[in-house]
């Protein structure tokens, strides 16, 4: 997740997406131009190819929300008015579902996909490790016993790259670890809760002060949730589920409701009710 400050006006994080996107097409053989307005339309970056005659009008979209169809449709409608060779869209969020099923069907045409990519935040990291733009994170020499290691997070800001890694605790994040995206250095703790702070997501862990230094290096693979098997009912009015199916991350749940009925029946507790609170499904 490619993730700009959270303080920054979307003017902020637009222009500073739009600079960030340029310098990744530049190494690409590009002749970039930002922002340029013409009839009826406003071009985020018009690259030129400096080894071949090629054309892509470029968006670039920083934020969060899902991505409707029409983002797509709008680019690709601006590639077929200006006669561009294709059109590339560049953004730090998913798609939503209709954009998702328009992008199904663009693949699904050979003409379309010629004329249309999409960089998602998962293809810009890969963009960026290749040519070690930024080191990948699953080469951080980190070890976090007895805890996990959480999921990485690309910040960029003016001042630089940095990965945030989180370190998990009884399967929620709970401390946070800071590197250098460039050289993959550890930051100290002033630097690594700054860092932090640029994100809501991010802002209330502790720093992992235990040393990492010196230690066998960790895949960077994010800690699985248990699997809970589900058993079926066994006829129409039967209250358990109808069909099989697992509950990811609900032992210690389903562990705690069993000791509570275990206490009923042993006369440990004279409490008779419990709720469960939780989003549908």
């Amino acid at each position: 997740m490619l993730t700009p400050p959270d303080d920054w006006t979307n003017d902020q994080r637009g222009a500073f997406f739009e600079a960030f996107v340029a310098d990744i097409l530049k190494p690409m053989r590009f002749d970039v131009e930002r922002r340029l307005r013409v009839t009826g339309m406003e071009i985020d970056i018009l690259a030129k190819g400096l080894d071949q005659p090629k054309r892509i009008l470029v968006e670039c979209k920083a934020q969060r929300d899902a991505l409707p169809a029409d983002v797509i449709s709008k680019l690709l409608g601006n590639v077929t008015i200006r006669g561009a060779d294709a059109g590339w869209l560049f953004s730090t969020g998913d798609l939503s579902k209709d954009g998702r099923g328009q992008m199904d069907e663009i693949q699904n045409d050979p003409k379309l996909s010629s004329l249309f990519t999409w960089y998602s935040p998962s293809k810009l990291f890969e963009v960026l490790i290749a040519p070690r733009t930024v080191v990948d994170p699953s080469t951080l020499s980190l070890h976090a016993s007895p805890h996990q290691i959480g999921d990485a997070t690309l910040i960029c800001s003016p001042t630089g790259k940095r990965w945030l890694i989180e370190i998990l605790h009884d399967g929620l994040p709970t401390f946070i670890l800071a590197f250098d995206a460039t050289t993959g250095t550890l930051l100290p703790e002033d630097d690594a809760i700054r860092t932090a702070k640029a994100s809501d997501r991010y802002g209330s862990l502790r720093y992992y002060s235990r040393p990492i230094t010196g230690i066998t290096q960790t895949s960077l693979i994010p800690a699985r949730a248990p699997v809970a098997k589900v058993i079926p009912g066994d006829a129409w009015d039967d209250l358990r589920p109808a069909r099989p199916i697992d509950f990811v991350g609900r032992d210690d749940s389903i562990r705690d409701i069993l000791d509570f009925l275990t206490q009923v029946q042993r006369g440990e507790t004279t409490t008779r009710t419990f709720s469960i609170q939780g989003p549908s499904g």
